[in-house]
Parts: structure tokens; C-alpha cells; sequence
């Protein structure tokens, strides 16, 4: 979190999304990101996890970093081949 918080800079709003960010592995919002849910194992890939959550605070990754954290989730998703889900909090 420190990291993000470093490249996305702080202030109120953005400190505020981020405390909305789930601090629990197995909520939805880390699936196939930091948590695969059908196994109940973590996934540790730090980069992927930094840029998810600046994906969902702020919006700000280059065109490389976007298609890196989708193909990322996509594999991570297995058979299912999810799409990444939408910002959560980037509003």
C-alpha cells in the first residue's frame, strides 16, 4: 500500500479510497489478483497487486501496465478466462 500511496501521491480523497480498498484476501475484489478462490491459496505477484490497486484508485497506468494487470487476471482466472472487473473506486 505504502508504494502506491508514493506513486499516486496522497491527499484526503485518495487516502479515503484507499482505506475502502478489503483488507481480506478472500472478498471478491481480490480474486485472481492476490487470492485464486477455488483453491483457497494466495497469489504473491507484488507488481500485479500494486498496479490492481492503482487501477482501481486512480486509473493512471500506461497502455503496457493495463494489458499486463488484464492478461495477468485473465490467466490467474484459469479455465473461467475472466475480463478484469471495472475500477471500484477510482470515482
Amino acid at each position: 500500500m505504502f508504494e502506491v500511496m508514493i506513486l499516486i501521491g496522497v491527499n484526503d480523497l485518495l487516502t479515503k479510497k484507499l482505506k475502502k480498498i478489503p483488507l481480506k484476501l478472500e472478498d471478491s475484489f481480490w480474486h485472481y489478483i492476490s487470492w485464486y478462490p477455488h483453491k483457497s491459496i494466495m497469489l504473491s505477484n507484488r507488481g500485479l497487486i500494486k498496479n490492481y490497486i492503482r487501477y482501481n484508485i486512480v486509473r493512471n497506468l500506461n497502455a503496457r501496465e493495463l494489458k499486463g494487470l488484464k492478461e495477468s487476471y485473465t490467466k490467474n482466472s484459469v479455465y473461467l478466462e475472466l475480463d478484469i472487473k471495472a475500477p471500484r473506486f477510482s470515482k
